[in-house]
């Protein structure tokens, strides 16, 4: 008699940019397409611009890829950015 295996939905995904940088997160279970926003806090100090803290906001958009090494694996398709 076999026994019979279940195969449940990783409950954390890895969200890999295109640069190959990635996070891990939690998830709940399966979403074809995931939105995440990212939020870097740079500073600028050159003769030409004189901003010292700038905000850029990125929301990068994630597709499902595959299920590797106990992740959901999403790979990015889109992004956008906003400088405030």
């Amino acid at each position: 008699m076999k026994k019979e295996i279940k195969k449940k939905f990783p409950k954390k995904a890895k969200l890999i940019t295109d640069g190959g940088f990635y996070r891990i997160i939690k998830i709940d279970g399966f979403v074809p397409k995931y939105t995440y926003p990212l939020l870097k806090k740079i500073s600028l100090c050159t003769p030409e611009t004189n901003v010292t803290d700038m905000m850029i906001s990125f929301t990068c958009e994630f597709s499902f890829s595959r299920v590797f090494g106990g992740y959901a694996e999403y790979r990015q398709y889109n992004v956008t950015s906003i400088v405030k």
